[in-house]
């Protein structure tokens, strides 16, 4: 009986053991990602962070095995919570800071990438002297017209609006447009007039379809039965 007992000790014993090995193991063995680029140095960098893993799992079961079991819930569970806002942490490093767009307030840019991925501008001297600017602010002001007077007649303007765009930019609320809203709102009514008195209409009639298929039928004959 006694043996018996023993024998499932040392099996609990084990499980614990395990626990504690494969636990910090799980936790360091993902994180070569953040530090190299695919490859055979990443799979190194893996295996020697699971290993560190391990032998630091190793050393927590030695330290808490005589202790009870809530106490080592209670470690593991501190392990996993400090292991995982570890990864999170390397993770928020890893993404590149986004830069406000001037013309349009979109966080859209990257040190790297100055063209924006919302209002397709990219603010560099080379495009102002080839568009004719003499400054970037004026550069700035023409494409702001551009991209904030809307097609359709409006009351006002909100250069704030949305917060979040269609493409998923989040709106950097500490950015200014420097075209005022009545410049807007001016080109706004200029635009809905002129295309008003501009207006094409197109009227689709059903001989204008009939003829539409006879022309169809002619250039492309139903090829006769052999």
């Amino acid at each position: 009986m006694k043996d018996q007992e023993l024998i499932n000790m040392s099996k609990k014993e084990q499980i614990w053991m395990v626990v504690f090995a494969v636990l910090p193991f799980s936790l360091l063995w993902p994180m070569s990602e953040y530090f190299t680029e695919p490859g055979g140095v990443r799979a190194l960098i893996s295996g020697a962070l699971g290993v560190i893993g391990g032998m630091l799992g190793f050393g927590m079961y030695s330290i808490f095995k005589t202790k009870t079991t809530l106490i080592r819930v209670m470690a593991l569970a501190i392990t996993f919570a400090v292991g995982l806002s570890s990864i999170r942490a390397l993770h928020l490093s890893s993404i590149p800071t986004l830069l406000t767009c001037n013309v349009c307030g979109y966080q859209t840019l990257t040190q790297d990438d100055l063209l924006c991925g919302e209002c397709f501008v990219e603010l560099t001297e080379a495009e102002m002297f080839e568009e004719g600017f003499g400054t970037m602010e004026e550069f700035i002001f023409e494409e702001q017209i551009v991209f904030f007077v809307p097609d359709s007649l409006v009351a006002r303007i909100d250069f704030y609006s949305p917060i979040i765009s269609e493409d998923g930019y989040e709106k950097d609320m500490g950015w200014k447009p420097i075209v005022p809203e009545d410049s807007v709102l001016k080109l706004n009514r200029e635009y809905v007039e002129f295309m008003g008195e501009n207006s094409i209409e197109i009227s689709i009639t059903k001989d204008s379809l009939d003829h539409l298929v006879i022309d169809s039928i002619k250039i492309n004959p139903i090829p006769s039965e052999l």
